[in-house]
């Protein structure tokens, strides 16, 4: 509920002025909210009609019984014959007159409160029930007064011989229903469908006197009497409704607020209201039955059966009953729907909320009208804290009084506004507005207590101009209070016409500890974010070098393969058979040694990939990557020892296994987690086996890891589906305490990050702890691949006008990317590799742009290193983004240029969210883990469509094994190993070098040189072998210039 008035009235009094009690005075509706009542009697107050809208339909009944009236008149005039027509005489014309008289003397007495004017409420208005008692008296009074001055319908029962007299039922048909309705009405409870029973209960009455006008018409006994039979239960419902009516206001309590009080007289009054109305329409009927018994029984003369004396009895008590009814509905008037007085009554007990609040709150309420010339502002008596003033300099009368500013109305100004006048008043008694308050001490209009009220009105002004909110507002504004102290507060606008209502909170304490989590929060993000920056730069550089190192161990074992060969062909025929077979074990041994290095950095590569893609799979940024799949094989490299060591047995299903489309990667992660889990919390020593199972019919994989019951197995198997369902939780894991209880977990998020790896490629993960083993179940989608997709060979070429252009910071790399482009089908003479320093980025874009002007028809492959780090002539490191770069290369080409680029990053990171970054600055992203021929081409096959609308030339099957020797090192590559020698000797001897760094630097330029089919690089590869040896041999300077000599003769041979 919301109140109607203005909680501003009680500031009448603390105005100086006349000018600003007609200002206040003008502001009406302030909504605020009543005093919570109970939570039954909230529901009984949705269920009751508002008064305002019953006040409204009784004017709608009022209306519709007048011309109900006015119809059934007009019909009795014209239909009734003319012999039924006479002027009455005798008592029968002046009962009717003194009637008349009486009821225009009560209209009177009932119109004078309305008629009354004063100065402070104006006239009276009056409410809907009160116009419809002044239609009840009206209709009487004119009935009457047809009575006794004018022609009368007069018919005379046929049945009983009694007058009935047809105007005056015109007139009780009408009023029987009106009455009814508003005694039913006025506690009229909210009905959204149908009928309501207020309704059906005022017809009810008026059917029934309805009946009296049918009475004379009724040509026999039968006939009358069912008329009247259905008259009596017609009216009957009335009884009914006053119990109904008793009942409700017995269940009714009196309460104690204004709302509580108001419902209760809505009861009340309803109730003898209605009751009322019983007792007129009961008396009414008790005569008209006497009367009737009256004319059957008694013979004709018979001084009981004057026929006067029906309307002697039935006019003084219609007179009677009328008077009572008027008064009631009067004190229904002043109690329930006069507005007037509601508001008053509300007013008085918002009041004392309102003092309570004005004088306690904390926050500042500021009040503001504004006039024609002046604008006039109250703040509460908070505003001394929240202006800063020393309690200490001010006395206990000012410390409690509110403050009154009388400005100028020039607010959406730069300036401030003129002050006319400034000062304390008393805000704990409030008078009438006639007799205001006095003030209790002036204020200086330039002190700095008014200044900043001042600047708080401005802004409020400002901000309610500035904005088109009908509804409140909230504004932040800040201030300097007297001690100093910069204070920033928070405004609630509630805006009216020419006015406003404003709540102040000091917030200055909530905006410092903000300001203080926004630092917090920007240093902890700051750290994250250089936290994430170190990691995703440990995390590149530590792939870099795992991919460098898998590249050096293939170099290694291809270089160790070669020279083998000519081992079993020189050595085996000039040595001895048992020197032979020692030197054999050795290069076989050695051969073992490469391999197993090889193996670990791929372990290893797979663990830092497989823990960046965890990574990208918790935070749910991670996109599968469905490739054919050889499930064995990835089981088996998922952990070492799958299916070879007895520990870990891979049971397989009798059917073979078709290739899946699956991530590998997360299905490698989630096995060995299982494994890793069933040998840590398993039975020490005991069985894992995996149990691989494929329905093809479902395309549905399901792999099982089975391990023995370890320590603390029976009470997780005691727990049930609890312990299964907790294992999969987050910070959850089990096994830590064998004595811990079913409610107490520890830290742990494998078998989490396992679920969401699942759920990631659309399965799902499930645990049995049954009493003797453990079974983890994995299931997801797998789709198999089809026989012809399988041995199908993606063939083509790349165009023979195509450009290779490769950019990484890793002489390793660029080796790599050399063999990369010969895989992808490019020409020796066409490909560049760049990267050895910032200048040969720098011209990066100047080449690709020669190279494009050079040949209109030829198309650009590039593929540039994500992360370039080099270091200045000063040391100093710098790092450059290759996406980045490139996609600035590429903006500044012109369209033609651009659409026949096609530009891949490489990057050891290669979440999805780096890929996304990636494509958006260039065209694709390459993997740098894709370093065989198959996978590179076919990402190469995937994006050349994408990028130029066709597909390459079939040419050659990409699983086929190339030739990747050739242009494998380019020129430059060698001459920088031969600089790195002669760096080395640079104004020393041979002899004060270490000869371990010389011949790390010759074994690395002799495994440069036998990739190439070169004759001087075969002798310079035999002169360094021949060095061989603990000691640098004596003539170190001739055979190293033999070998140079031979070296640059045969990169000058070189296309």
């Amino acid at each position: 509920r919301y109140y109607g008035e203005s909680f501003l009235d009680q500031y009448y009094n603390s105005v100086s002025s006349k000018h600003s009690f007609a200002l206040i005075r003008n502001i009406r509706f302030v909504q605020l909210n009543a005093v919570s009542t109970s939570t039954k009697l909230k529901k009984y107050l949705e269920r009751m009609l508002d008064a305002a809208e019953v006040d409204r339909r009784i004017v709608s009944a009022a209306i519709g019984a007048f011309a109900m009236w006015v119809i059934l008149l007009s019909s009795v005039y014209t239909l009734v014959p003319d012999r039924h027509w006479s002027t009455l005489e005798g008592a029968e014309r002046e009962v009717p007159f003194m009637a008349s008289v009486a009821l225009i003397t009560i209209l009177v007495i009932f119109c004078v409160p309305f008629l009354n004017f004063t100065s402070n409420t104006g006239r009276a208005r009056p409410s809907g029930i009160v116009l419809a008692g002044f239609v009840v008296i009206a209709i009487s009074i004119f009935t009457n007064l047809l009575f006794a001055f004018a022609p009368t319908a007069v018919m005379v029962d046929p049945v009983t011989g009694v007058k009935c007299f047809l105007i005056r039922w015109c007139a009780w048909i009408p009023l029987a229903g009106l009455m009814t309705f508003m005694s039913e009405a006025i506690d009229m409870s909210e009905q959204k469908h149908g009928v309501s029973t207020e309704v059906v209960s005022s017809f009810s009455q008026l059917i029934a006197a309805t009946c009296g006008l049918v009475f004379p018409f009724c040509p026999d006994i039968r006939t009358w009497g069912a008329v009247c039979t259905f008259a009596v239960v017609t009216y009957q419902n009335i009884l009914h409704r006053v119990k109904r009516k008793y009942d409700l206001l017995k269940a009714e309590r009196k309460g104690v607020t204004v709302l509580e009080k108001e419902r209760y007289h809505r009861r009340y009054y309803a109730y003898h209201l209605l009751k009322l109305c019983s007792i007129i329409w009961t008396v009414l009927v008790v005569i008209f039955f006497v009367n009737v018994t009256l004319h059957l029984h008694l013979p004709e003369g018979h001084a009981l059966r004057n026929e006067s004396f029906s309307m002697f009895f039935d006019t003084s008590f219609d007179v009677l009953a009328k008077g009572l009814y008027l008064k009631i509905i009067l004190d229904v008037h002043k109690t329930v729907f006069d507005s007037d007085a509601r508001v008053e009554r509300q007013f008085k007990e918002l009041r004392k909320l309102m003092k309570v609040l004005w004088d306690s709150t904390t926050d500042v309420i500021i009040i503001s009208v504004k006039g024609r010339e002046r604008a006039s502002s109250v703040l509460s008596p908070s505003h001394q804290n929240l202006f800063g003033v020393d309690p200490a300099s001010i006395d206990s009368e000012v410390a409690a009084s509110g403050m009154l500013l009388q400005t100028s109305t020039n607010f959406s100004g730069s300036s401030a506004p003129e002050v006319f006048d400034s000062s304390y008043i008393d805000s704990h008694h409030m008078q009438p507005a006639e007799h205001p308050t006095e003030q209790i001490a002036p204020i200086k209009r330039d002190s700095r207590k008014v200044k900043i009220a001042v600047d708080l009105i401005q802004s409020c002004w400002k901000n309610l101009d500035d904005t088109d909110q009908k509804d409140s507002i909230l504004i932040v504004h800040e201030f300097v209070k007297q001690s100093g102290e910069i204070c920033s507060c928070e405004i609630k606008l509630s805006r009216r016409p020419d006015s406003y209502v404003a709540i102040v909170r000091d917030v200055t304490e909530r905006v410092k500890r903000f300001k203080a989590e926004q630092r917090a929060t920007a240093e902890a993000s700051a750290r994250q974010r250089d936290a994430q920056s170190v990691n995703r730069f440990t995390r590149h550089e530590v792939k870099n070098g795992l991919l460098s190192g898998i590249e050096l161990c293939d170099r290694l074992q291809r270089s160790f393969q070669a020279a083998s060969n000519n081992v079993d062909q020189t050595v085996s025929q000039t040595l001895e058979k048992e020197k032979y077979k020692v030197i054999e074990s050795e290069m076989i041994r050695t051969a073992g040694m490469i391999g197993q290095v090889d193996q670990v950095l791929h372990e290893i590569l797979d663990t830092v990939l497989a823990e960046a893609m965890a990574r990208d799979v918790i935070y749910e940024i991670y996109k599968p990557s469905p490739k054919k799949v050889d499930l064995v094989d990835a089981l088996r490299s998922s952990c070492g020892g799958i299916g070879i060591e007895p520990r870990f047995p891979l049971v397989l299903p009798s059917e073979e296994l078709p290739n899946l489309m699956l991530d590998s990667q997360l299905l490698r992660y989630i096995h060995r987690n299982a494994i890793s889990n069933a040998s840590k919390y398993g039975k020490v020593g005991g069985t894992i086996s995996t149990h691989v199972c494929y329905n093809v019919r479902l395309e549905e994989l399901k792999v099982e890891v089975v391990n023995e019951s370890g320590d603390g197995h029976e009470k997780l198997v005691a727990m049930g589906q609890k312990a299964s369902a907790a294992v999969f939780q987050q910070s959850t894991r089990l096994h830590d305490d064998p004595d811990v209880g079913d409610d107490v977990l520890s830290s742990g998020d494998g078998a989490w990050i396992m679920q969401k790896c699942a759920k990631n490629m659309g399965g799902f993960c499930s645990i049995l702890f049954k009493p003797e083993k453990t079974k983890f179940i994995f299931q997801c989608r797998a789709a198999p691949v089809r026989e012809g997709e399988a041995g199908k060979s993606s063939v083509f070429e790349l165009p023979s006008n195509t450009w290779g252009i490769g950019i990484d910071d890793s002489w390793i790399q660029r080796k790599l990317l050399l063999r990369i482009f010969s895989n992808a089908g490019i020409q020796h003479n066409r490909k560049k590799v760049l990267g050895r320093n910032t200048e040969e980025l720098d011209s990066v874009g100047l080449l690709i742009g020669a190279l494009l002007d050079e040949d209109p028809d030829c198309k650009v492959l590039v593929l540039i290193d994500e992360n370039l780090d080099f270091c200045d002539e000063n040391g100093l490191r710098i790092m450059k983004s290759g996406s980045k770069m490139m996609g600035s290369f590429l903006e500044n080409m012109s369209t033609l240029k651009r659409d026949r680029v096609l530009a891949l990053v490489r990057s050891a990171n290669d979440s999805s969210g780096d890929q996304a970054d990636y494509t958006r600055r260039t065209h694709g992203f390459c993997p740098k883990t894709a370093t065989k021929k198959e996978d590179f081409l076919e990402i190469l096959e995937t994006q050349w469509p994408k990028r130029f609308g066709s597909k390459p030339k079939p040419k050659i099957n990409i699983f086929d094994e190339f030739d990747d020797e050739e242009g494998s090192i380019s020129k430059d590559d060698l001459r920088e190993v031969v600089a790195s020698v002669d760096v080395l000797l640079q104004g020393k001897s041979f002899r004060d070098i270490p000869w371990s760094h010389l011949w790390s630097a010759l074994h690395s330029l002799k495994g440069d040189i036998m990739i190439s089919e070169n004759e001087e690089f075969d002798s310079a590869a035999q002169a360094i072998s021949s060095m061989r040896g603990s000691e640098a041999p004596d003539d170190f300077d001739e055979r190293w210039k033999s070998i140079r000599e031979s070296v640059m003769k045969g990169i000058d041979d070189l296309l």
